[in-house]
């Protein structure tokens, strides 16, 4: 495949920036072919596509983070070495995620609703607990553990398929993006066109998400590299040794963290979001 010989696991973690760009583009080609080769099931399809583009590449990052989590002795270092993979794949998620508000915002309407029909659907699905008198507390818990559900999914994925946590991290990226394009379309409306507006509705769009949408998908993808780095050990038959343990007691601190992080994610998204949007 050639994609997955665009870049190497070390380059990409030492500048992981480069992950953005990458992550649009495996969305502008995903989203091309399955518009063209599947268009009935578009929207689901380029999602798998970004996926299979994108596999080799977070795979071999998985095996290199269980490989130093053989050879570093001291916890803190092994935390040092897995923030750099978390800003891979959170470069990754924000390529992927501005690649479909991309094709979003600037593909025709009768294009976009099609290629994105299924993130469309989830985005005006999304909202407080039907049938409750509003409190922010209700609100708060609702969100929290509606988030948990998703976390245990990328922990059981990534535990179950390796890196397979990837999906759930790639279908949220299109329905992140979209939403924020969907946030776009109606705030431009009350602008007079200019690059300037659409700079500054841009800006406001991504905020108005990525407050909360950050230490959210922070969480996910320290969950995702938890159950991988069980995974990958376990395949590796290291499970057979005693530092085998030292897998599961780092596994065992990313999954507490990731915890905390959705803790503070629904904090923002209910208390803090709400007083700027």
């Amino acid at each position: 495949m050639v994609l997955e010989y665009l870049v190497d696991v070390f380059s990409v973690e030492k500048k992981p920036w480069d992950a953005f760009f990458l992550g649009m583009i495996y969305v502008f080609l995903a989203s091309f072919l399955a518009f063209k080769l599947f268009p009935d099931s578009s929207s689901i399809v380029s999602v798998l596509f970004v996926v299979i583009a994108s596999l080799p590449l977070v795979y071999d990052a998985i095996r290199f983070e269980e490989k130093e989590d053989f050879s570093l002795s001291d916890e803190s270092h092994i935390l040092e070495q897995h923030k750099k993979f978390a800003l891979f794949i959170l470069f990754l998620f924000f390529g992927f995620s501005m690649g479909f508000f991309l094709l979003y915002v600037f593909l025709p309407s009768s294009i976009s609703s099609s290629l994105f029909s299924s993130q469309i659907s989830t985005v005006q699905s999304v909202g407080s607990p039907s049938g409750f008198f509003y409190s922010p507390l209700r609100s708060f818990w609702f969100i929290f553990l509606n988030n948990l559900k998703v976390l245990t999914f990328c922990l059981l994925f990534s535990f179950l398929y390796g890196s397979g946590a990837i999906f759930i991290l790639s279908w949220n990226a299109s329905v992140f993006g979209v939403a924020v394009g969907v946030f776009f379309k109606k705030m431009i409306s009350d602008f007079v066109p200019s690059l300037s507006s659409y700079f500054a509705v841009g800006t406001i769009s991504i905020l108005r998400y990525a407050i909360h949408g950050i230490p959210e998908i922070t969480a996910y993808l320290l969950a995702g590299l938890a159950g991988s780095l069980i995974s990958t050990a376990i395949v590796n038959k290291d499970f057979r040794s005693k530092s085998f343990y030292k897998v599961l007691d780092d596994s065992s601190d990313l999954i507490v963290i990731s915890i905390l992080f959705l803790f503070l994610a629904a904090l923002l998204e209910v208390f803090i979001t709400p007083l700027f949007f």
